[in-house]
């Protein structure tokens, strides 16, 4: 609810920037407070919470973007991403891990600064992306199957 909310008041490519400026922040600091079980505790709940935002702000960007028609067909595919990153994720330290000479979590640190930079590849991204110059406000409708309209949007662009 706070990234839809912040999202409604701020917009996508503001809320987006600062998701991933302190999730860069955050992935890039965690190898130096690992020793400290407090610092921890706030970094993974942090790195969570921030994570967790893009699960609230896509499917309301895939409707602005991509119609109330399309939106929902769209996010799946944005969706599936997450999965992808994580089997990214996984392969990658299986390899970098045997490749790092270090012991004991020293030996993630290459991970966590190879997941950092993929985090500011998006930030980067986040920072070209051009909005559409007209914005659009999503409102539920009663008739029919479908359950939300752009104000503007009629039936016959729908499909």
């Amino acid at each position: 609810m706070f990234w839809a909310t912040l999202q409604d008041k701020i917009g996508f490519k503001i809320v987006y920037i600062i998701m991933c400026t302190v999730q860069a922040i955050l992935i890039f600091t965690l190898p130096l407070i690992h020793a400290n079980k407090w610092l921890y505790l706030i970094w993974i709940s942090l790195s969570y919470f921030f994570y967790g935002g893009h699960y609230s702000i896509f499917p309301t960007v895939t409707a602005r973007l991509y119609g109330a028609g399309t939106g929902p067909k769209v996010y799946p595919v944005i969706f599936s991403g997450f999965a992808f990153s994580t089997i990214l994720g996984v392969v990658l330290a299986k390899v970098i891990i045997p490749a790092h000479k270090e012991e004991g979590a020293a030996a993630y640190h290459p991970i966590f600064y190879a997941l950092g930079g993929m985090t500011l590849v998006s930030l980067v991204l986040a920072i070209i992306f051009v909005e559409k110059a007209e914005t659009t406000q999503i409102k539920p409708i009663t008739k029919g199957n479908d359950y939300y309209k752009l104000e503007n949007e009629t039936d016959a662009t729908r499909e």
